[in-house]
């Protein structure tokens, strides 16, 4: 069930900054900090979650992505801070400060390594019904991740501009 909720909400603030304010003024946010640390635990084997590792392996990776997705579409704006109301303790300063507490590299590795493998989909039935879905998710997953790079770059850097200074001044010249 987590990993079909994480995989809705990363699809549902995709492109939409609304969403995410809403996804990080819910109390439930907090959770988002945990689970990208989260490692399979005794309880995935009372949930019979180890027969199917990966499932317990991408909610990390899931969760991540969704930070990171809050991270490229975060409006940071008077009016986005008084409609989101409780959204006050994420702000992109915090959800860089979490990704930099365990490591950069180690974060782009978490999500990059689901751009390889298939993410699990409990909830079909049967492989025929899920190829299109699956493929269609991949690509999905594949595009965003370039995006939350990007973004971590560009904010790493001290940039929050989307386009390249540098090509600009050059063609002053």
């Amino acid at each position: 069930v987590t990993v079909s909720l994480l995989k809705l909400l990363c699809e549902w603030v995709f492109e939409m900054p609304k969403a995410v304010s809403q996804v990080l003024s819910s109390p439930s946010s907090v959770s988002l900090g945990l689970l990208i640390r989260s490692k399979k635990s005794s309880q995935d084997k009372k949930d019979g979650l180890m027969a199917i590792p990966s499932i317990a392996e991408s909610v990390p990776a899931l969760s991540g992505l969704l930070l990171g997705l809050c991270l490229e579409y975060m409006v940071e704006t008077e009016l986005a801070s008084a409609t989101a109301g409780e959204n006050s303790a994420w702000t992109r300063e915090t959800i860089m400060s979490l990704i930099q507490s365990m490591g950069v590299g180690k974060y782009l590795t978490l999500i990059d390594e689901w751009k390889t493998k298939s993410l699990p989909m409990p909830y079909w039935a049967g492989e025929k019904l899920s190829t299109i879905e699956r493929r269609s998710f991949s690509i999905w997953y594949s595009h965003t991740v370039t995006l939350i790079r990007r973004r971590i770059v560009m904010t790493l850097a001290g940039s929050e501009d989307d386009n390249d200074s540098d090509s600009e001044t050059e063609d002053d010249s």
